[in-house]
């Protein structure tokens, strides 16, 4: 009776799946990196939108009374002595004094190019996420040659 043959894995075979493993781990974490980028700019676009909101309302309020954070969910009782202009850090340490209608312009400024930015993480994640799936059918496809 003659052994049964078994087809040998190809020389190097597991070495290239295991750079291909590594390459995947990497990617993987490329993908949670980006969604975390994503997520910090979605959450900076969503306080830019709710200050906008805020700086349409406040010329329009009759109260002058204001909440102004202090730090760590703490808030002091004040009143608003000037209805037109506001303080609007533009950089590092740098603030300028703005109208109302002014400062809405910047933040809807800096608004667009965070929705932009946004746009390109979305693309850079489906890429990614397409190059990944390929390298996941390519080593599976390995795996399975080395199981015959």
């Amino acid at each position: 009776m003659a052994a049964k043959e078994f087809a040998k894995p190809a020389p190097g075979g597991q070495q290239k799946l295991q750079s291909l493993l590594m390459q995947i781990q990497s990617y993987q974490a490329m993908l949670q990196d980006i969604a975390r980028q994503a997520a910090l700019t979605e959450r900076a676009i969503g306080e830019m939108m709710a200050t906008i909101e805020a700086l349409e309302k406040i010329p329009k309020e009759k109260s002058n009374e204001a909440l102004i954070p202090i730090g760590s969910g703490v808030y002091a009782k004040g009143q608003l002595k000037d209805k037109e202009k506001v303080i609007l850090t533009v950089g590092s340490s740098v603030h300028l004094e703005k109208t109302y209608s002014e400062a809405k312009v910047f933040l809807e400024g800096k608004t667009k190019i965070l929705e932009a930015n946004d746009v390109k993480l979305h693309q850079q994640a489906v890429a990614v996420n397409q190059q990944l799936e390929a390298m996941n059918a390519e080593a599976e496809q390995m795996y399975a040659a080395m199981q015959k």
